[in-house]
């Protein structure tokens, strides 16, 4: 287990989706995780794997997403929710 998880599958398909983040599209996913799971501390975007990288303040928040999210659709794709090493993470390595 871990404090940070890694959303894959996401934001498959999304044609712009530089123009989506410019529009608040990590804002509405990190208040929309920190008001169902737990606090977040962080959350990065990255645009070339299209995956998205959460840190919740504990593990229990991380865990409750992971559970929640897996499978959950958006943008028409299946979420594949999955915990991150979170010194990876913290050194800004996305793999």
């Amino acid at each position: 287990m871990s404090n940070v998880i890694v959303l894959r599958n996401m934001l498959d398909g999304m044609e712009d989706l530089q123009s989506e983040m410019e529009n608040g599209l990590g804002q509405e996913i990190g208040e929309e995780c920190g008001d169902k799971y737990g606090r977040v501390e962080r959350l990065y975007i990255d645009i070339e794997g299209r995956r998205v990288f959460i840190k919740f303040t504990d593990q229990v928040s991380a865990l409750r997403a992971v559970n929640a999210l897996d499978g959950r659709i958006f943008a028409g794709n299946a979420i594949v929710p999955q915990y991150y090493d979170p010194e990876k993470f913290d050194k800004r390595i996305y793999e």
